[in-house]
């Protein structure tokens, strides 16, 4: 059911030019770093993994995020689960 609502995503922080992070890709700031909501979240992991080795560059963080209940429940809702509904 996750991923019928939402999609998994790359999380990147660290050195990386925000021009590889890709058009293709909706970018949105977290915690100090990027969150990539991408079609195909592997191939973009993968790509940027690729670049950082062939760049020498050493990110902080370069991981797939799996959506979380919370975010589903967010994108069904509009609500979160703590909001006080009156």
């Amino acid at each position: 059911m996750l991923n019928r609502y939402a999609q998994p995503a790359v999380f990147v922080k660290g050195e990386i030019p925000q021009a590889w992070l890709g058009p293709e890709n909706m970018i949105q700031p977290k915690d100090g770093g990027w969150l990539l909501t991408t079609p195909n979240p592997l191939k973009t992991l993968s790509s940027l993994a690729a670049r950082c080795e062939k760049q020498n560059i050493i990110p902080i963080q370069l991981s797939l995020m799996q959506p979380r209940l919370e975010e589903v429940f967010f994108s069904i809702t509009g609500t979160t689960l703590r909001d006080n509904v009156s």
